[in-house]
């Protein structure tokens, strides 16, 4: 088969992504901060403990052809790491940080495919209700806000910005809704054409080139990694470690 970019060139793309060599090699080929390093990894190790005392069971919900894919269990920890990444730069105050780092793990759980797979937002906050018990449990206590304040992150993190800036439920949580929007973006330098890599125009705030470099790198870290044969945390993880 041929890889992700040149299958995405073709309009070919199947249901379920996987990164391969070919394409990771393209997405490095085609770096937009080539020659340059804007990174700041001040906080890395405190985001590396913050995540690895976080980690999502593989078994929650992600069906088995999602868990290894571009959507899968690699980028919502990588949109985890970004979203608390940019708690840093003043996007929101770390009151937030309970709601970044649930809102990014739980936003494309429900996922059934890499396509744009309508519903897919609603399902995963849904599945976010239903489950409320377990992840307490699994994770930590939540007040009421911050269960509102995910909800609405996963339930919004994919509805253009045009459709939300009327409706009173984005309104009154639109520091969470847009901090999940902005990390989420930040990861899509992982798709196999650079026009579907972020773009300023299409979220709240635009993140400053410092963060846009350290997603990127954390992209090609963590997918090489899993490559050489890294499971999905480690990937990551080891990532995080190599940015510092």
């Amino acid at each position: 088969m041929d890889p992700l970019f040149i299958l995405a060139e073709k309009k070919q793309l199947p249901a379920h992504q996987y990164m391969d060599s070919e394409t990771l090699s393209w997405i490095i080929a085609n770096n937009p901060f080539q020659g340059q390093c804007y990174i700041d990894s001040t906080n890395t190790s405190k985001i590396f403990k913050k995540i690895n005392a976080s980690r999502l069971p593989e078994n929650w919900s992600f069906t088995p052809e999602e868990v290894d894919t571009i959507h899968g269990l690699r980028h919502v920890i990588r949109v985890a790491i970004n979203g608390l990444n940019l708690l840093q730069y003043g996007f929101a105050e770390n009151d937030l940080e309970k709601t970044v780092l649930l809102s990014a793990l739980f936003h494309d759980i429900s996922r059934k495919d890499d396509h744009a797979d309508e519903g897919h937002s609603e399902r995963s906050a849904k599945w976010f209700l239903e489950n409320i018990e377990l992840i307490k449990k699994t994770f930590f206590q939540m007040e009421d806000i911050e269960k509102e304040n995910i909800y609405y992150a996963i339930l919004f993190h994919e509805e253009p910005l045009k459709n939300l800036v009327d409706k009173i439920e984005y309104l009154n949580h639109k520091r969470a809704v847009d901090l999940l929007k902005i990390a989420d973006a930040l990861d899509r330098y992982c798709q196999p054409k650079t026009k579907w890599w972020i773009d300023d125009e299409k979220i709240p705030l635009s993140p400053p080139i410092s963060a846009k470099h350290f997603a990127y790198k954390l992209v090609v870290k963590s997918e090489g990694n899993h490559l050489k044969g890294m499971d999905n945390y480690t990937s990551v993880l080891e990532a995080l470690k190599q940015i510092c």
